[in-house]
């Protein structure tokens, strides 16, 4: 299955599209990459069930591993614990 901002691979693993925010200084910009984190089963199911509905920002960050790489870093940062929280 892919959409997107979700994937699942042979019911095995499961990723969702999200951002790194990275402010900007002197600025009230904000920089985004634009990342896929891996996440367990259980994190993908209940944040594909909370996709749509209101007061889903308060629900806890779910642990996952950065699955993109961001080429201006070195050593890589391919899974990189990562949380990942609703907007």
């Amino acid at each position: 299955m892919l959409s997107s901002d979700q994937c699942a691979i042979r019911a095995q693993h499961y990723f969702v599209k999200g951002l790194i925010e990275i402010p900007v200084i002197g600025s009230s910009d904000v920089f985004s990459w634009g990342v896929w984190v891996s996440l367990s089963r259980e994190s993908f199911a209940r944040a594909a069930d909370l996709r749509d509905s209101p007061g889903r920002e308060s629900e806890k960050p779910y642990s996952g591993w950065l699955a993109t790489g961001l080429p201006i870093y070195s050593p890589s940062n391919i899974n990189l614990k990562t949380y990942l929280g609703c907007e």
